[in-house]
Formats: structure tokens, C-alpha cells, sequence
């Protein structure tokens, strides 16, 4: 495997934020009655699972994600009318927030060689 394409695998963690965020931005925005039904019973929940983790997954990368009825605010901005632009912003948003995570989370850890005083001259 090519090391360009080793570098773009999704953690298992990332690949299921990344699914409950898409499915609570197909139901906020979807047109279908059921699925419309669905969400209703979703925003009045106390703890819903398909909202908190989606606002949780954008929280990790310090982007605030709010849910109402039929309404989604990215950075305090509603999104489009239709669930897949709504979609493709917030998941280029998420994308882009989780690389800018791990390069900086990268650069903060120390090296094992720098840990046991080791010189990284080879």
C-alpha cells in the first residue's frame, strides 16, 4: 500500500462519529414524512444519541454544531436546505478539523529518543 493512501485509513472511532454526524444532518434535513417524524422525536429527547454524538464529534475539533426541528447551525451559521450540501460542509469541516488535530497532537508528543536523553543523529 502506497504510504499516501496509508496515511488517509479512518480510525474505527472516526468512521462511526463521522456516520451518526451524517445521519443526524440526513434527518434534520430530510423531506420525508417519517424520517421527519423520526427527527421530531429526536429533538424533544432528553439524551439523544444521533444529536449528542454528532455535536460531540464536532466539539472534539472546536467547531459548535447545534440541532433544532428542521434547522442545523454550523458556527452559528444554518446550513443549506438540502441535507447533502449540509452534509458536505460539515463533514469538510470535520475533516479538516481531525487532520489540523492530529498534526498538532503530533507535534506536541515527544520523541522516544528524546525521552531516554538519545541523539536523533544517525
Amino acid at each position: 500500500m502506497p504510504e499516501e493512501e496509508a496515511r488517509k485509513l479512518k480510525s474505527m472511532r472516526d468512521v462511526y462519529a463521522e456516520t451518526r454526524t451524517s445521519v443526524a444532518c440526513y434527518m434534520c434535513k430530510s423531506n420525508t414524512k417519517w424520517i421527519q417524524a423520526a427527527w421530531q422525536r429526536e429533538t424533544v429527547k432528553e439524551n439523544s444519541k444521533i444529536i449528542d454524538e454528532a455535536v460531540k464529534a464536532m466539539m472534539e475539533i472546536d467547531k459548535l454544531l447545534k440541532f433544532r426541528e428542521n434547522n442545523a447551525r454550523l458556527k452559528g451559521e444554518v446550513l443549506e436546505l438540502e441535507w447533502k450540501p449540509s452534509w458536505k460542509n460539515v463533514k469538510a469541516e470535520l475533516t479538516k478539523g481531525r487532520e489540523n488535530k492530529r498534526k498538532e497532537t503530533y507535534e506536541q508528543k515527544e520523541l522516544q529518543s528524546d525521552m531516554f536523553g538519545q541523539s536523533r543523529d544517525y
